[in-house]
């Protein structure tokens, strides 16, 4: 009996420390979340409905502070929302809100951070694609947002913009939203599910929508849970990774592309240990405990990180990456953080999502981010460079001019300190390209231009007030 108490006591810890250390990094479907080490919020990529936080609408393409907040101790990415949950344990949330995603008990987006009303007790978030769960001090787990397939756990089909108590659950220590289905693990291991299971990922055996908590009993000891979109995995206190749902692009990794409506191991993983699952839309990874990453499924935007645009039915090992804690994947892009802090992105990159300043594609990881002294790491060197940019008069006091040749009409001009912080942008045109520069004190900075296409030019010019 002592064995099993001292069993569970482990295994609870595990669940709690795995929530913890992933949500330092978060992806959504086309943006990008990091949590440095300072409590600080750092964001990038697709901005269309204001999830970067900084009231704007233009997209990121290097990873931006988000200056609103501050002593953050997690955060989470949906579709097209963010979440920070701070040390307070009080809720923020930014970015869309049409379907009450953000909780906020309207339908108003915003494009900067707002606290959730009436949560104070909050210990846990996790964004789907368009809704949101909270797990909550005393173990109760609530939710917000579309309702459409039962995602919400509260027995109806309702959508919400406040969060709802999900039904009949109770000692939860960990919560993860999928695309449009949700899980919770209770502290003994158990593994509750609802929500969309038109594909199986709810695991029960069926392809029947759950509209409240669905207990698996397949499986038991489980440490760990991730949501593609139609897909799921699950990591149990050994090591051993299960995959159901849709199989479509071979992301459940079983070698076929056949869906599989409950539970399976991995047996393609070969024995190897893994102590961390994290799933994109379509795509899945796994850290081994050694620090290795393993990924399959879809990868026509290279966000498995082999190298190739080929889909892998079975998990592949990425080179050029170790020491990795935990990982997390958006529709087509992937990130992954060392245990050192080291951030590394790639996949699909037109939106800015990867924070590498370009919106290229790149086939394997390359380093975005420290989290441990919140620095941009990345190399400035374009891949797909925009020619003929004209910027003048340099040295300037107060005013620059920028000319260039092609058929774009309009360009995103963003200005960089020597330390890669964005701290002017805007947009211009042909008719309208001289910038004001009389706020920004005297020194040297780089400036980049880019157009609709995501060609960018970088020059370096001198401020002298």
């Amino acid at each position: 009996m002592k064995k099993k108490v001292y069993y569970f006591s482990a295994l609870l810890i595990s669940v709690i420390s795995q929530q913890a250390s992933a949500q330092k990094i978060a992806a959504g479907l086309n943006h990008s979340l990091m949590l440095c080490s300072d409590s600080t919020v750092w964001v990038t990529g697709d901005n269309m409905y204001g999830q970067m936080g900084d009231t704007t609408y233009y997209f990121k393409t290097v990873p931006k502070k988000v200056f609103s907040l501050a002593k953050i101790i997690a955060v989470s990415a949906g579709g097209h929302h963010s979440i920070a949950l701070h040390k307070d344990s009080t809720v923020w949330v930014w970015g869309r809100n049409d379907d009450g995603q953000l909780g906020t008990e309207n339908y108003n987006g915003t494009t900067f951070p707002v606290k959730v009303p009436f949560i104070k007790n909050a210990v846990a978030i996790s964004a789907g694609d368009m809704f949101t769960l909270i797990l909550r001090r005393d173990s109760t787990v609530w939710a917000t947002g579309n309702n459409q397939y039962g995602q919400l756990g509260d027995s109806t089909f309702v959508s919400k913009n406040k969060f709802t108590k999900v039904k009949d659950l109770s000692g939860v220590v960990r919560i993860e939203a999928g695309g449009q289905h949700a899980f919770a693990i209770t502290a003994d291991g158990t593994l509750y599910v609802w929500g969309r299971n038109q594909h199986g990922q709810v695991g029960d055996s069926t392809t029947i929508n759950r509209f409240a908590p669905i207990k698996n009993n397949t499986i038991e000891n489980v440490i760990d849970v991730a949501g593609g979109y139609w897909h799921s995995l699950a990591l149990t206190i050994d090591g051993k990774v299960y995959c159901f749902g849709y199989n479509n692009d071979g992301q459940l990794g079983f070698g076929n592309f056949l869906n599989c409506v409950f539970p399976k191991q991995v047996n393609t993983l070969g024995g190897i240990i893994i102590s961390d699952v994290a799933a994109g839309y379509y795509h899945s990874m796994a850290v081994s405990g050694t620090g290795s990453l393993y990924a399959w499924g879809q990868n026509g935007d290279s966000q498995l990180g082999d190298g190739t645009t080929t889909p892998r039915d079975i998990p592949v090992v990425i080179a050029g990456i170790n020491n990795l804690q935990n990982t997390d994947g958006g529709h087509g892009h992937t990130l992954a953080k060392q245990t050192s802090g080291g951030v590394y992105s790639w996949g699909k990159g037109v939106n800015g999502q990867l924070g590498l300043a370009f919106t290229n594609t790149k086939q394997t990881p390359q380093q975005m981010m420290d989290l441990g002294n919140c620095s941009l790491v990345f190399s400035i060197k374009e891949e797909n460079a925009l020619t003929d940019v004209q910027v003048y008069p340099n040295p300037t006091n107060d005013l620059i001019n920028i000319e260039w040749k092609g058929n774009s009409t309009q360009l995103l001009m963003q200005i960089f300190t020597p330390e890669l912080r964005i701290v002017q942008e805007n947009r211009i045109t042909k008719y309208d390209n001289q910038i004001n520069l009389s706020r920004l004190p005297s020194g040297t900075y780089l400036l980049k231009v880019s157009d609709e296409l995501g060609f960018s030019n970088y020059q370096k010019f001198i401020i002298t007030h």
